[in-house]
């Protein structure tokens, strides 16, 4: 489980054993070392997971620049409505 303590560092540890608490960097070292780099994976699943990682990067790229170009619109928008309000009626 992880807490916060001692400032901005996070803090894991071992609620079923009486292991000392762990900083969050110690963890990940201590994960990768023994668990993912112990992982071994097919050249055709690495290619499938490549593949994925590809499509999610170029739909946030879309979706980034879609969201940009909207909120874009929606300044403009606000823009004008303020500069009427703003400017004395004839």
């Amino acid at each position: 489980m992880a807490q916060h303590k001692k400032g901005n560092y996070i803090y894991y540890r071992c609620h079923g054993c009486k292991s000392p608490a762990l900083r969050q960097d110690e963890f990940e070292n201590a994960f990768l070392k023994h668990v993912l780099n112990k992982l071994h994976f097919s050249r055709e699943c690495i290619n499938e997971i490549t593949g994925i990682a590809k499509e999610l990067v170029t739909m946030e790229s879309e979706f980034a620049c879609v969201s940009a170009d909207e909120l874009n619109k929606k300044i403009k928008l606000l823009q004008r409505r303020l500069s009427q309000m703003i400017q004395p009626q004839k």
